[in-house]
């Protein structure tokens, strides 16, 4: 075999080689654009405000509130200033997390409402549950804390899940 024929050969043969590698370390979900414009908004705002109907009710004064208060060391901020700022990066923070979810799903495509509830049920156990416990390690809390934040937490993204595998 000549030189020239050989090297043509070894070549072709890395290439290949890094295209395979480059498949293995870059996978295709992640190199494509994610589809926000094909989110189902209906369902992320009807997610949302279910949420924040369950927040209200989860940590009122008749359901976990006294006890969450006492725990967490808060003091119950009658300033409006105060309450509009909680509101307003809780529902910050519950739009972001329903846009999320909603994505999650599209990319994972589950086929079932159970897959979608097993789904949000990992997404909650691999992601929400680490952060509470290593909270609670570190800020040396109660987890009676973990208890009703990570329940919250819980109902929250099954509700989410749920609602946009329903409605989208």
């Amino acid at each position: 075999m000549e030189k020239s024929e050989t090297r043509k050969r070894e070549t072709a043969i890395v290439e290949v080689k890094k295209e395979s590698y480059d498949q293995t370390i870059f996978p295709p979900f992640l190199s494509m654009s994610l589809p926000f414009s094909d989110l189902p908004w209906l369902a992320i705002l009807v997610a949302t405000v279910a949420n924040i109907v369950l927040g209200m009710t989860w940590y009122s004064t008749k359901v976990f509130g006294t006890r969450w208060i006492k725990l967490a060391g808060a003091t119950p901020d009658s300033s409006s200033k105060g309450m509009q700022r909680a509101f307003t990066v809780g529902i910050g923070g519950t739009v972001i997390q329903c846009i999320v979810l909603a994505l999650l799903l599209m990319l994972f495509g589950p086929g079932s409402l159970q897959d979608t509830l097993t789904l949000g049920l990992l997404f909650w156990l691999g992601l929400v549950v680490p952060v509470d416990l290593s909270r609670v390690a570190w800020e040396v809390r109660s987890f009676d804390l973990l208890f009703i934040n990570g329940g919250y937490s819980f109902i929250s993204i099954l509700i989410t899940v749920g609602i946009v595998f329903s409605l989208a």
